[in-house]
């Protein structure tokens, strides 16, 4: 299958999004993008527990200014967080948009432990109803 290649560089983002979930997801939804991790879960997820961190960052430059985000601490930590913000010139959501999963849930925390943690912390998370995990 052939490769199209863009003729015109990207623009970088500026201001809002043309499309976010926010566009597609209710008001207030708590959206946390990741699942259980290693072969524990019997959810067939076999990665590594900071793979897992960067896929659940994903939504903090597409969420708009809707929803909330759950993520894990170590994506707001100075040297994850600037390479959002100046490495790759992303538009991410505004810090009071984002939840942080408590700081012992680290890459270092595997398999069973770490989504018996990962459960626990979403269970004390005030989201009404709201909470979406995909």
């Amino acid at each position: 299958m052939p490769v199209v290649k863009d003729k015109k560089p990207r623009k970088k983002p500026k201001g809002k999004l043309k499309f976010s979930l926010s566009e597609f997801l209710p008001k207030d939804t708590v959206y946390f993008y990741s699942f259980p991790a290693g072969e524990d879960s019997k959810f067939y997820n076999h990665v590594t527990s900071w793979e897992e961190e960067l896929v659940a960052a994903r939504p903090l430059i597409c969420a708009g200014d809707k929803i909330k985000v759950i993520t894990f601490s170590s994506t707001l930590k100075r040297e994850t967080w600037r390479l959002f913000t100046e490495k790759i010139n992303a538009k991410t959501v505004d810090r009071d948009q984002i939840i942080s999963l408590p700081e012992k849930i680290t890459a270092g925390v595997k398999n069973s432990k770490r989504n018996k943690l990962v459960k626990i912390a979403l269970s004390t998370f005030n989201h009404q109803g709201h909470l979406l995990m995909t």
